[in-house]
């Protein structure tokens, strides 16, 4: 199956114990500010933006391959 290519990387994760999910997932990661722009984009308005850089260890248990943190926001239709 192709996939889109998105962010700076993007795989698929395994089930984890540690996560309620029990299916594989499709995961892209982006840096805030591109993550931004595609919002702003899409004609959404950002109201909160806010990412979370983890640690090399944490990232690696927590994260796909090449992932280093999360990005939480909030938008809204323009």
């Amino acid at each position: 199956m192709l996939r889109p290519r998105f962010g700076a990387t993007e795989g698929l994760a395994a089930p984890s114990p540690s996560n309620p999910v029990r299916a594989e997932r499709f995961y892209a990661y982006y840096e805030p500010d591109d993550w931004r722009r595609r919002l702003e984009g899409a004609g959404f308005e950002v109201l909160r933006l806010a990412s979370v850089r983890l640690d090399a260890a944490d990232a690696a248990a927590r994260c796909n391959a090449g992932g280093s943190g999360f990005i939480h926001s909030t938008a809204r239709a323009g």
